[in-house]
């Protein structure tokens, strides 16, 4: 994404959002959702 390059956009206070790490995780990683790791680290679908 070249966006990130972009100072003017990717340093942006307009762009900004505070976020706790559990809303990050939802907000980016949400495709992972039927996902996890078993006890030995492996990882399986629900």
């Amino acid at each position: 994404n070249k966006n990130v390059n972009d100072f003017n956009i990717s340093m942006n206070l307009d762009n900004l959002e505070c976020l706790c790490r559990d809303c990050h995780n939802k907000e980016t990683h949400s495709v992972k959702v039927n996902y996890f790791f078993d006890k030995n680290g492996d990882l399986i679908e629900k």
